[in-house]
């Protein structure tokens, strides 16, 4: 990887930290998702970035994905878990980066942000060229049921390319040997630590809320 490459990378960052410290600043119970998602959105875009995905802002059960729709009404609740994933592109390089919120402070939920935490840190501490996803995905789950809950199975991390949000190899979230693919030096991935407290899988929604653009496609007219 390049110094020009590098560069942009961080300047892509730039944009995911911008939009994460607003965020922190403006939500309180009441506020509107849809206000937050715009605000941080156009905050992106004023550092001089552009969006790689359309702001996450999932509540509670909604492990990741949700991002507010054209009137959305829904705001901010008075307690529970609020997850911002945000996502910052700069000439193609993409920076991801999620937290969550303990709208409360409640003891209860604090464990699942310390456990995910907890298993972020472990496993940016391994990470260099020569592992195994799966090494990682094994302190991941480890740090994880340290703490008495489960990692979330088929939610993980990812590579990074230029242009391309979720590139190839997972990142799992668990020791699984099947993801067996070795960091080489020059690799970007976001590693994505999932917490719950049931079975450890997620289901689609009912609804669609993100689409990828592919590419246009004249169409004759008759």
């Amino acid at each position: 990887m390049s110094e020009e490459y590098i560069q942009d990378y961080i300047r892509a960052g730039k944009g995911v930290i911008a939009a994460k410290n607003l965020a922190k600043r403006i939500i309180n119970p009441g506020v509107p998702l849809l206000e937050i998602a715009n605000r941080c959105e156009a905050e992106i875009i004023k550092v001089g970035c552009e969006l790689s995905f359309p702001i996450n802002m999932s509540l509670n059960e909604i492990a990741a994905h949700y991002s507010p729709e054209i009137d959305d009404k829904t705001v901010v609740p008075e307690k529970g878990l609020l997850k911002i994933d945000v996502g910052s592109l700069f000439n193609g390089y993409i920076a991801d980066s999620a937290f969550t919120i303990n709208l409360d402070e409640d003891p209860k939920l604090q464990n699942y942000i310390d456990a995910a935490r907890e298993a972020l840190d472990a496993a940016i501490e391994l990470f260099n060229p020569g592992i195994k996803l799966y090494e990682l995905g094994e302190v991941i789950a480890q740090k994880i049921m340290n703490r008495g809950l489960r990692p979330i199975t088929n939610l993980g991390g990812h590579e990074l390319k230029q242009y391309n949000l979720h590139a190839g190899p997972f990142i799992p979230n668990y020791k699984e040997k099947l993801h067996n693919q070795i960091l080489k030096l020059g690799d970007a991935y976001a590693c994505e630590p999932f917490v719950t407290s049931g079975i450890g899988k997620v289901e689609n929604g009912k609804y669609s809320y993100i689409y990828r653009f592919v590419k246009r496609v004249k169409k004759n007219m008759p």
